[in-house]
């Protein structure tokens, strides 16, 4: 048996009565040093049986070397369960050799508690209507100026907010009268909780709401530092920002420097060692280096292309003549050989005319079908799209080409390929904005702009649980 993967369940344990449905999440990360296909299965200990759980969504998933997915599992009690600990595990194992390559998760548990039933309770028996009268009254006189009193002493209290997303423990505490200052969130890496979840408060829960009616949270650590990539080429940035679990903005801006040699990142925002989320991207200026353009004339597309990024220049707009000689060579260029350009410039290109038949990657990874097409002397064009909500469809593969498989087109044609993105797993109020810089006083300003969005429909009146 070779295990494969890291099991991490988002809870232990839960509280249910009989007759309901208890969900429960599974991070699973691929710790086999290579692309898996994997699939989950659930063991259910005695006196649970297997038939209780299911899987929802895609029982079998691709994960690249390091990866992760969430697989979920719906825990349907039967309405005659017996009160006591029902125990399960989810059993993660590889496709190709699932008898030899599996990983088995912790176990968890989900408890009916004594007295719990579905059932209604027998009728009472028949009650004197004397004793009816005496308590109507008795609630008349000191029924409600109990309740008066409990109500107030729990609007007084600090509401429990451990456990919970920042964003659902700040709107539990403004519900309650609350609030947290753009200071009063801190970090703290303890491994125990998920990203971004409340692990301490202070005041504690039920104590005697504080003066100032501020309440300060500890969560566990969101963010990472950014590090420094001043002086550095783009591409060893890229490849720290990668390691640091950061990327490196799409967009490069650049700037004379007298101070750094052409190519270095000369300022980047955020700053180095602030701290960000991870998948925020950094924004870098780069210094400005002019570049010496090769002559291309009579070479082929792939081997002017080659020449380009070899210096860091690439090929921008292809064009087609009828003038003789080899099919696909260079015959002018723009900027003219020995001309100058700055990094990252485009050279136009015009070439001996010559159809190319396109090849067909629907339904391939996003980087072979990129290596396919540029080897056929084709530009790839990603176009990455977001899954619709629940969608069971593989990520990072190519779900539309354009244009279509054998369509004959020139060489150095642009083909759009259209895929579904990984979504970046963060706590769901975490991820809809990014940290720059005063990383807690970010969290807390979105935090409250979500809840002024949302607060027609907390104000609408909910049924009863």
């Amino acid at each position: 048996m070779t295990s494969i993967a890291t099991v991490k369940p988002k809870l232990d344990t839960a509280t249910s009565a009989a007759g309901k449905t208890v969900p429960f999440s599974f991070a699973v990360t691929n710790t086999a040093g290579r692309t898996l296909s994997v699939g989950a299965k659930v063991l259910a200990d005695a006196p649970a049986q297997e038939s209780w759980f299911a899987l929802t969504g895609k029982a079998e998933r691709e994960l690249g070397k390091d990866d992760f997915d969430q697989f979920d599992v719906e825990v349907n009690l039967p309405t005659d369960a017996a009160a006591g600990i029902y125990k399960f595990r989810l059993l993660v194992y590889s496709t190709a050799a699932p008898g030899e390559d599996y990983t088995e998760g912790p176990t968890v548990s989900v408890e009916v508690p004594k007295g719990d039933t579905t059932r209604p309770p027998p009728p009472p028996p028949p009650f004197p209507w004397w004793i009816v009268a005496v308590a109507a009254v008795s609630v008349l006189l000191i029924g409600g100026g109990i309740a008066a009193l409990l109500f107030l002493g729990a609007a007084k209290s600090v509401p429990k907010v451990t456990g919970l997303t920042l964003d659902d423990a700040i709107v539990k505490l403004e519900d309650a009268g609350l609030n947290v200052s753009d200071t009063g969130v801190t970090e703290e890496a303890t491994g125990q909780a998920d990203a971004g979840t409340v692990i301490k408060q202070s005041p504690e829960a039920g104590a005697d709401q504080p003066e100032d009616k501020l309440v300060s949270l500890t969560i566990e650590q969101l963010t990472v530092p950014v590090p420094s990539v001043i002086g550095m080429k783009v591409p060893a940035a890229k490849t720290l920002l990668n390691e640091a679990r950061l990327d490196l903005a799409g967009k490069i801006t650049y700037q004379r420097s007298s101070q750094f040699p052409g190519g270095a990142i000369i300022a980047q925002t955020p700053d180095a060692n602030q701290r960000a989320i991870p998948g925020q991207e950094v924004a870098v200026t780069v210094a400005e280096e002019l570049i010496r353009v090769p002559n291309l004339q009579n070479k082929s597309y792939t081997a002017a292309r080659v020449a380009l990024e070899t210096l860091g220049l690439s090929v921008g707009k292809v064009s087609h003549e009828k003038t003789g000689g080899s099919p696909d060579t260079v015959v002018r260029q723009e900027p003219a050989p020995d001309a100058e350009a700055k990094a990252a410039s485009k050279v136009d290109l015009w070439l001996v005319e010559k159809k190319i038949r396109v090849p067909n990657v629907k339904g391939q990874d996003v980087k072979h079908a990129q290596a396919a097409l540029s080897k056929a002397g084709l530009k790839p064009v990603l176009f990455p799209i977001a899954p619709p909500a629940k969608s069971t469809e593989p990520t990072e593969k190519v779900k539309e080409q354009k244009p279509r498989a054998n369509t004959p087109v020139y060489t150095g044609t642009d083909v759009t390929l259209v895929y579904y993105k990984r979504p970046l797993r963060l706590p769901l109020g975490i991820r809809r904005y990014k940290i720059e810089a005063h990383v807690m006083s970010q969290i807390l300003k979105k935090t409250r702009e979500l809840k002024q969005v949302d607060g027609d429909l907390r104000s609408v009146p909910r049924a009863p649980e």
